[in-house]
């Protein structure tokens, strides 16, 4: 190797570009890192100690700055909005999950040990992938998307937990391990209320310098908490950094800047794991295998949880095929794993070789996953029927009633407004927590989904004064379109939507009306404006009257 910077030069440049194509088919960048580090390992470059212990210490800085953006973006009180349902479906996944995985890989001759810990790696799910795709889907904020985030939340805090432990250097047994992290856990918190905000703020009067000084600390720290003083790894490290920043009013901006250079680090970790990779015939039917483990059971595992918790049937299915692949957490766990000698070279290529597999197949199942549902969705019904009771009885009563589908933010505060007119309102829901919550309070509420046609049938809407609809999804309200349209209703049909291009499609599938925020917000400015409210005294009452009415949707 003559010139060793000019190939690894030629090599970055190679993985971004695969990383630029990988977007393009709608799947992340490392995939394509990845790939290119296993060609790069066929052609033979970037091999030598030298250069290995380069690429080592660059992965080594790019696993450890992506727990110090973890700890620093951490959020405690994102857990407490999730819900109990949330957090006993996210805890019971992944203790099924690692349950039926570890005894298949038992059943394929692996030890006890060595099953858990490859379980527990195929347990996660990505979510850079589910969030992209929700993202480009408009999903969201859609129920399904909504609970996805939320477990995908827990399994990446339980994935931090485990790389924690993984990291926790030579010597140091469980309870020494529990006692130096939950001590500098403790120091860290403290820093993060009391020492660090002060400090960023000071240091922020110039933003280049409040990104050298996070930077700084970050390496510094990390490296300290790694030395034999403390004896534990860089990345425990790199999460205490983060977690100490986490409490400043700079800590987005932070995370925002550092990104790209994390980016620059982890492209190398990635195509370090692909250099690694040893295929053979045998490795390649594993990973077929536990691929197909991975697409078909841990949705099921999702579905059928979220079955038991009352989620109506597309819901839990929507759901769970999120979940249909590993995670970025999973390459990361096997290459701290075959750093520290849990894992060897054929172990750490099947986990790398599933990864690639399930997020390629796992994209476009999502994409396309309205279409997979359909397909599926006579055997779900022959498994498990949702439960329809209680419509019977509101299809006899639904005459001059406003028939209200969803009751989220807009529906929330639109209800309010409507029992203040003592006006009729028959709920529509398909979230069991809520419909819970609205029946306490005294509505009458239905728990059903706008994309089951035979619903329409079971309501009689004919009979209905009028259908306001304020689901943000545009298929499920096009699909409502086309029954009451199928049904001759006459009553007027309200409906809301994402944007303009939304509500011309809403309006030519025979909506009467349609709302969308910016044009609402726009009007409603204007109309205060026309009124004379331009200073700041004026503005005081609408407000004040503004407050009172996000306590009450909101709070």
């Amino acid at each position: 190797m003559d010139n060793p910077f000019l190939i690894f030069s030629f090599v970055f440049g190679l993985a971004v570009c695969a990383g630029m194509v990988a977007r393009i088919f709608h799947q992340p960048a490392f995939l394509g890192h990845v790939l290119v580090g296993l060609l790069v390992g066929y052609w033979g470059l970037l091999r030598g100690g030298e250069i290995n212990r380069f690429l080592e210490m660059l992965s080594s800085a790019g696993v450890m700055l992506l727990l110090f953006l973890v700890g620093l973006e951490m959020n405690v009180a994102e857990v407490k909005k999730m819900g109990e349902k949330a957090l006993l479906i996210g805890f019971s996944q992944i203790v099924f999950t690692i349950a039926i995985f570890s005894l298949l890989l038992k059943l394929m001759g692996i030890s006890l040990n060595l099953s858990l810990f490859l379980a527990a790696a195929l347990t996660f799910s990505s979510t850079i992938i589910v969030v992209k795709l929700l993202s480009e889907k408009h999903d969201l904020e859609s129920l399904a998307g909504k609970v996805a985030v939320a477990l995908l939340l827990i399994q990446d805090l339980a994935a931090i937990v485990i790389l924690l432990v993984l990291g926790r250097g030579e010597g140091n047994d469980p309870m020494t391990l529990s006692v130096k992290v939950l001590v500098l856990a403790g120091l860290t918190i403290l820093m993060a209320r009391r020492v660090m905000p002060k400090l960023l703020h000071k240091v922020a009067r110039s933003m280049d310098e409040l990104i050298l000084f996070s930077l700084a600390w970050c390496f510094v720290l990390a490296s300290l908490i790694a030395s034999p003083v403390i004896g534990l790894s860089l990345e425990i490290g790199g999460f205490l950094a983060g977690l100490a920043l986490s409490g400043s009013f700079e800590h987005s901006h932070i995370a925002t800047k550092i990104k790209p250079i994390r980016d620059f680090f982890l492209t190398i970790f990635f195509v370090g794991l692909g250099l690694n990779l040893r295929l053979d015939f045998s490795i390649v039917i594993t990973a077929i295998y536990l691929s197909l483990a991975v697409i078909f059971l841990k949705p099921i595992i999702i579905w059928f949880l979220m079955r038991c918790l009352g989620y109506k049937q597309r819901v839990a299915f929507n759901t769970g095929i999120l979940f249909g692949q590993i995670s970025e957490f999973s390459f990361i766990m096997v290459g701290i794993g075959n750093k520290v000698g849990l894992l060897n070279g054929s172990e750490l290529s099947l986990v790398s070789l599933v990864g690639l597999i399930t997020m390629v197949v796992s994209g476009y199942l999502i994409l396309d996953n309205e279409s997979v549902y359909r397909l599926m969705k006579p055997l779900l019904r022959f498994f498990w029927k949702d439960n329809l009771s209680g419509e019977d009885e509101v299809k006899k009563v639904i005459g001059d009633r406003i028939v209200l589908f969803g009751c989220h933010r807009m529906g929330r505060s639109l209800l309010r407004h409507l029992a203040k007119n003592k006006q009729k309102m028959l709920i529509v829901d398909f979230d069991p927590e809520a419909v819970s919550r609205l029946t306490s309070e005294g509505y009458e509420v239905i728990y059903a989904d706008a994309s089951d046609t035979e619903m329409y049938d079971r309501l009689n809407l004919t009979k209905a004064k009028m259908v306001i609809s304020t689901l943000r999804d545009i298929k499920d309200n096009l699909i409502m379109l086309s029954e009451l349209k199928r049904r001759r209703l006459r009553a007027s049909v309200v409906m809301d939507a994402e944007s303009v291009e939304d509500a011309q499609k809403l309006y030519a599938a025979g909506a009467t009306y349609v709302i969308f925020p910016h044009f609402v917000g726009g009007l409603h400015l204007g109309d205060l404006i026309r009124k004379g409210v331009c200073e700041k005294e004026d503005f005081e009452s609408y407000r004040k009257y503004q407050q009172e009415e996000m306590t009450g949707v909101y709070v």
